[in-house]
């Protein structure tokens, strides 16, 4: 709940790398962050949405494999929450 949103992500990422069995409801408790984070990709940086940086750190086969990541049906209900909280703002 870290005010920067680059420590909230980096936290995020902590917590996945330890394997926090509490992940999935942290990810889902920040569905609607899209405060921006500077990402850098090799040689490639730009501005990402916070939860998008942290779908990427639990998402399979990317960013740090030795993170604890989501299954398609965890991952299926972020995406259901956000569409939730788009519209509800709507």
């Amino acid at each position: 709940e870290h005010p920067n949103p680059a420590v909230r992500g980096y936290a995020f990422w902590g917590l996945a790398k330890r394997h926090d069995e509490k992940l999935e409801a942290i990810i889902m408790a920040h569905a609607a962050d899209s405060q921006f984070v500077y990402q850098i990709d090799g040689c490639v940086g730009g501005e990402v949405p916070v939860i998008e940086f942290m779908r990427w750190v639990v998402t399979p086969k990317t960013v740090d494999w030795d993170c604890k990541k989501l299954d398609d049906t965890a991952l299926d209900r972020l995406q259901e929450r956000q569409v939730l909280l788009k519209k509800s703002r709507e």
